[in-house]
């Protein structure tokens, strides 16, 4: 998946970029962009030399994206099913039903947790489009 955006920030090995609004923009759903203003951090690679200003490409594998959603949204979901039919032997469907939110209130608990250790997975620049010193 790639985006074009503007540098406005240089830190040691990321910057902040902005996204900016262009003829494309009024049919795009971009998960990136779809805010005005939008600013998100990426990496810079010794690759690509970035100042600010510089409109560059952005770069973010689709199998991490997917990756992502699949572990933020389905692992909870999965809990939710695993722990209503655990809890299948209950006569009562209530407490199944209370038992499975517990299992997705958990599920996204453990996200949480686990993703507060990570470091995020940042999209790459992988080149300037526009340099504003020409």
């Amino acid at each position: 998946m790639t985006e074009r955006a503007r540098v406005v920030e240089i830190h040691e090995d990321s910057a902040m970029l902005e996204c900016f609004e262009n003829s494309g923009c009024a049919s795009c759903n971009s998960s990136f962009c779809n805010v005005k203003a939008r600013t998100f951090q990426a990496a810079v690679t010794s690759e690509v030399r970035v100042k600010i200003g510089d409109q560059v490409e952005v770069f973010l594998p689709p199998s991490k994206a997917i990756g992502a959603g699949f572990f933020v949204l389905i692992f909870p979901l999965l809990l939710f099913v695993g722990v209503y039919l655990a809890f299948g032997f209950l006569e009562n469907e209530g407490a199944q039903v209370g038992a499975g939110l517990g299992g997705l209130f958990s599920g996204f608990g453990l996200v949480y947790l686990i993703g507060r250790g990570r470091r995020p997975t940042l999209p790459r620049i992988v080149r300037v489009l526009h340099d504003t010193s020409v």
